[in-house]
């Protein structure tokens, strides 16, 4: 997880945007940009499209919620891509504020949300592919001077995010761990590590035969709260015992994680499982699902007695069983390199960034943040810099039209 975004005021001068100035045919597809200044705006822009679970319209109504408005300095818009019927195929949530005296177009993250994809519609295959698609949305967008977009993720089908491929994208730093197909318990666990087998069936067997133990999964906002208070106790402990700045006790963050359980847990949008030795919580795993995917955002376990039993990785096997049941097809663990993610069949999936001067005041911002990123990629330089080697998926070469 990423710090959350410090954006300063836009100038009075910036007026709001105006879709019916916006509309631009072509490709038989019509572009526009919706200004977004309540949650409510969200559902009829994404009607009938889908996204991965941190692109949905419980996450996004959360996101905007808890981090835009009330004075905030980011204004939110919806860029959409409708048939001549006036049918939505195509929507990319943005923000846009200030990075210094520029504007800047970003997706949401706030610390929130590890990676993005569009809304698209299932099925829909009249799509431009990447760089004619940012062609033909360009002229919609909201007046700025570059657009940076960290962190895409292609998706389980290729459809998923057509700006993927886009010819000016480079690999980002960052990469989640995906397990697809996800399933069945007896199948998923054939494909695992003897290893990983020997350890999750001994660790499990000795764990239920302690006294109280057991796994749960909660089903309403009462029986989640306990576990999600546990949850970020136990998260802020280990974080501060590594030395390292723990950023999700943020009033902000904290309200967007509660809001979106308490909305979801009964919706079946959040995933909340535990294990419980008599009334004590030992670990806790925090997942977010739409339609088959599902991604896991937080874990968190007490490293007291019990920590040789690894009840990260029982609860973690524990919440990929519940996500089946429910459902979904593909498990993405998200970001950060544990290994508990590769003992359960996580796969490195690549991130990608886009970074594009939407004037002619942006254009050496854009060649800046280019540079940099090659150069947070090289191995040499972070070998001087004191900085870990990446993982190899952060050295591919750039995606091909």
């Amino acid at each position: 997880m990423i710090t959350p975004e410090a954006g300063v005021p836009l100038d009075a001068c910036l007026t709001a945007h105006d879709p019916a100035k916006s509309l631009v045919a072509g490709s038989r597809l019509i572009a526009c940009c919706h200004p977004i200044r309540h949650d409510t705006d969200l559902g009829p822009l994404i009607a009938g499209l889908h996204g991965n679970p941190f692109q949905s319209l419980p996450v996004l109504a959360s996101w905007f919620a808890t981090f835009a408005g009330r004075g905030d300095s980011r204004e939110c818009f919806m860029a959409t891509l409708t048939t001549p019927e006036g049918i939505p195929v195509f929507a990319l949530p943005l923000i846009r504020r200030r990075r210094g005296c520029l504007r800047s177009l970003e997706l949401p993250f706030s610390g929130v949300i590890d990676f993005t994809t569009p809304f698209v519609r299932p099925g829909f295959s009249g799509l431009p592919s990447s760089d004619a698609l940012w062609n033909l949305l360009r002229p919609a967008l909201p007046e700025a001077d570059i657009a940076v977009f960290r962190r895409m993720a292609s998706g389980p089908m290729p459809e998923s995010n057509p700006l993927f491929t886009h010819s000016q994208t480079q690999p980002s730093r960052f990469f989640t761990w995906r397990t697809a197909p996800l399933l069945p318990r007896e199948a998923r666990h054939a494909t695992l590590s003897k290893a990983c087998r020997k350890k999750l069936r001994r660790h499990r067997e000795k764990f239920l035969a302690l006294p109280g133990a057991r796994f749960i999964i909660a089903r309403n906002a009462g029986e989640a709260m306990p576990l999600m208070e546990r949850l970020e106790s136990l998260q802020g402990q280990r974080i501060r015992e590594k030395g390292l700045d723990y950023a999700l006790d943020c009033p902000r963050v904290r309200a967007f994680y509660r809001r979106l359980l308490v909305e979801g847990v009964e919706q079946g949008t959040t995933l909340l499982t535990g294990l419980m030795l008599g009334e004590e919580i030992i670990s806790v795993g925090y997942a977010i699902l739409s339609q088959d995917e599902a991604v896991y955002v937080r874990v968190a376990s007490d490293f007291g007695p019990h920590a040789a039993l690894t009840p990260g990785l029982l609860v973690s096997d524990a919440a990929m069983d519940a996500a089946f049941e429910r459902g979904v097809r593909s498990f993405d663990f998200g970001m950060g390199d544990y290994r508990f993610k590769r003992e359960l069949g996580g796969v490195a999936n690549p991130l990608r960034d886009l970074i594009l001067p939407l004037s002619l005041a942006g254009r050496p911002l854009a060649s800046l943040l280019r540079v940099y990123q090659r150069c947070t990629l090289n191995p040499l330089l972070r070998g001087l810099t004191g900085r870990k080697a990446l993982h190899p998926l952060a050295s591919l070469p750039p995606a091909q039209e």
